[in-house]
């Protein structure tokens, strides 16, 4: 059985796909709504999810104490966790792409010669 070029640049390009997939959802800032504020809390207010996981952000909103801020400080790390998930997901099937991509270029090269 013959691997194929295309098949080891789709899986190569899989790999990057995914791995583009992971930094985003690890960097991109979580949006929560329903809060007391009335609008959707967003960029200025949870941390980026590799922050709270990894750093320990406890995402409690800054400026005035908010009547509702354990609340949005709590949805925030949910939040961040959920998204967090993804990215090690992401981060995995990309690195086991990139792997079959690799397995597959040099099955095939080996055929070859």
């Amino acid at each position: 059985m013959r691997s194929r070029p295309g098949f080891t640049r789709s899986l190569l390009a899989l790999a990057i796909l995914l791995a583009a997939v992971a930094v985003w959802f690890a960097v991109a800032n979580p949006s929560i709504s329903g809060t007391l504020r009335g609008d959707a809390y967003s960029y200025s207010g949870c941390s980026a999810p590799y922050d709270t996981v990894l750093n320990d952000d406890d995402n409690v909103p800054g400026g005035e104490p908010r009547v509702n801020g354990a609340d949005i400080a709590a949805r925030c790390v949910a939040a961040g966790e959920d998204r967090f998930a993804i990215t090690v997901a992401a981060g995995v099937a990309s690195l086991l792409a990139l792997l079959g991509s690799l397995v597959a270029a040099f099955l095939s090269r080996r055929r070859e010669a």
